[in-house]
């Protein structure tokens, strides 16, 4: 499972200093290039906060694919980013060139890029379902997070919640054993 996945950040947002995301926990995980990547409590507010990092981007003139992919991964090669465009552009912008494309505020261009992103940047987002976007922009277009904040418990979130409670209760059950065998 990738970092992402399992950080509720698909976009792989990484933390910058002063940044206080709506939806963080606070935490962080160390990604293999040494970054620090936001944990988010569920995928919404991830998804919701690579709509604003986009929106940021576009308003900042960079209104093309390319360019918004070179600003958004600096590390990446230029023929990584050009493959990534392109991808981008053929599934989510009739195939337009990446370059040549000129992007808008509007919730095309904005749907259409957080999930192209998503798909170059996890392997799992196959399974991100659509729901998610559809939350996600609903909440970026009108701040209000009530329905966002109701897939936190849906979702597990942390591995406690998963395989590893197993482990918790198994742990207290042999404490509790060794307690009650020196009672007696």
């Amino acid at each position: 499972m990738s970092t992402g996945f399992k950080n509720n950040n698909y976009g792989n947002i990484n933390y910058i200093n002063g940044t206080n995301w709506e939806g963080s926990t606070g935490l962080t995980t160390i990604t293999a290039d040494g970054q620090k990547n936001i944990i988010f409590v569920n995928p919404i507010y991830g998804i919701r906060a690579l709509m604003v990092i986009i929106r940021t981007k576009i308003g900042r003139n960079l209104t093309n694919t390319f360019d918004i992919l070179r600003s958004y991964s600096p590390g990446q090669s230029e023929k990584e980013l050009i493959q990534r465009a392109n991808y981008i552009n053929k599934k989510y912008f009739n195939n337009a060139p990446p370059q040549d494309d000129v992007l808008d505020l509007g919730d095309e261009s904005i749907i259409g890029l957080t999930k192209g992103i998503i798909e170059t940047e996890i392997p799992e987002a196959n399974q991100v379902p659509d729901k998610y976007y559809e939350v996600a922009l609903k909440y970026f277009n009108n701040g209000d997070d009530q329905e966002a904040a109701t897939y936190t418990n849906q979702i597990k979130t942390s591995t406690f919640a998963g395989i590893n409670i197993w482990l918790i209760l198994a742990i207290v059950g042999a404490g509790l054993y060794m307690i009650n065998k020196k009672k007696k």
